[in-house]
């Protein structure tokens, strides 16, 4: 229906591609949605209000999670409001703490299987915008926002500083940022790039296929596409060139 509804010029493109996502979101899991670990901007819980501060201001988030020792040991998360309170000054009292481990509020945890659609509507419920998702392990494999969710439903939601995650250059190339979903690669450009059990990004593919620590010139070639990383930085890719044959 909805494809006929976009042939008779009744539904227009971007209410078709919103369609398609929405029956999309049906099947989506924690996991699919969420930032990875390696990628979670988090403070120490002996981190000082001023040092949280800062973290929040260069990575454009209003909460970070706060862990002791490692990510596998998240305490809770801080606001940016908290630690911009805690600096405060309010009358002839000074609301300070020496570190954020005084500010910290309890944050949720998600199984990396847990239907998109159901958590969020626990979300909405219990008034939260962030949550850990965790493997069956209680590993914290990664974090999930209501952002997340959000832009699964309405496609990326770019911050001023983020990269595009697709980026047509011609007719036969595009610059596809390295965690997108490998289905939104295939939707956009027509592909046919197979999914994997332990991978859902088009990083994850190449990185199946080159077997060893990605390098900028790297190529992989499947049927009619060649993918050649970027732009790598430590060890996770961050730019491939998609190129079809013409």
């Amino acid at each position: 229906m909805v494809h006929a509804g976009e042939r008779e010029g009744a539904i227009e493109e971007a209410e078709h591609e919103l369609f398609q996502r929405l029956f999309r979101f049906n099947s989506l899991i924690a996991k699919d949605a969420m930032t990875p670990r390696l990628d979670i901007d988090a403070v120490d819980s002996e981190a000082t209000p001023l040092e949280a501060l800062t973290i929040c201001i260069e990575s454009g988030h209003d909460r970070l999670p706060v862990y002791h020792d490692s990510l596998d040991n998240v305490i809770g998360i801080v606001t940016l409001q908290d630690l911009v309170a805690s600096s405060r000054t309010e009358g002839r009292e000074r609301k300070h703490v020496e570190a954020v481990r005084g500010l910290v509020q309890p944050v949720m945890h998600v199984p990396e299987g847990k239907a998109l659609d159901e958590f969020l509507l626990e979300m909405r419920e219990s008034r939260t915008e962030l949550a850990l998702v965790i493997d069956e392990f209680g590993t914290n494999e990664g974090l999930l926002t209501l952002e997340d969710i959000t832009e699964e439903l309405v496609g990326e939601i770019l911050e001023r500083t983020e990269i595009h995650p697709i980026e047509r250059l011609d007719d036969c190339r595009a610059l596809i940022r390295g965690d997108v979903n490998i289905e939104i690669v295939n939707e956009v450009l027509a592909t046919e790039i197979p999914e994997g059990v332990e991978y859902q990004t088009i990083s994850g593919f190449v990185l199946d296929r080159i077997g060893q620590m990605p390098r900028e010139g790297d190529e992989v070639r499947y049927r009619s596409v060649t993918i050649r990383v970027e732009q790598v930085e430590g060890t996770q890719i961050q730019r491939l060139l998609v190129t079809e044959d013409n």
